[in-house]
């Protein structure tokens, strides 16, 4: 805590406040002698947050939302400093990173496929549906002789209900 001004009053932070990004120590909250302005200050690193917010509480949201901030810049904000939290960050970012990177290059294929089978499947519907019509024509030229026997005309009855059903929810 040597770099701190002597000018400054430092408030310790409650404990439910975020810890630092770069080497996770608490953070207390400045306030400029004289002023009405407050920052929040690391304790363990040189990362500060100016005396620019009206209120403690702003100064306390500010450093844990860290938008628009030293810390929102990533790596940018604590170059030439190097921690084993800076680099499982890195290594974390990289791996989501490729990942994200990996399911829009199949979203863009399986887009792409779709498309192209699109048509393929109408085809293949339509050659269905005129198949299923033509079987139901051949049941229905049939179904005289069907209902002669006891256990088909069940079988018919069944048939004919399944068709209904399926119709309707169509």
């Amino acid at each position: 805590m040597d770099h701190i001004d002597e000018t400054v009053i430092i408030i310790p932070i409650a404990s439910v406040v975020k810890r630092c990004p770069c080497c996770a120590a608490h953070g207390v909250i400045t306030q400029a002698q004289g002023q009405s302005k407050f920052g929040v200050q690391c304790n363990g690193c040189p990362l500060t947050f100016l005396e620019v917010y009206n209120t403690p509480e702003s100064a306390i949201a500010a450093w844990s939302l860290r938008r628009g901030t030293v810390s929102s810049a990533g790596g940018r904000g604590t170059r030439g400093k190097c921690s084993w939290r800076k680099r499982r960050a890195c290594r974390k970012n990289l791996r989501l990173a490729r990942k994200r990177k990996k399911l829009k290059w199949m979203r863009d294929r399986v887009d792409a496929i779709i498309t192209w089978l699109k048509p393929h499947r109408e085809l293949e519907m339509a050659e269905m549906a005129e198949a299923l019509a033509k079987s139901w024509a051949e049941l229905t030229v049939l179904e005289p002789l069907i209902r002669q026997y006891p256990d088909l005309s069940e079988l018919l009855d069944w048939l004919k209900s399944r068709r209904i059903q399926s119709d309707s929810h169509q």
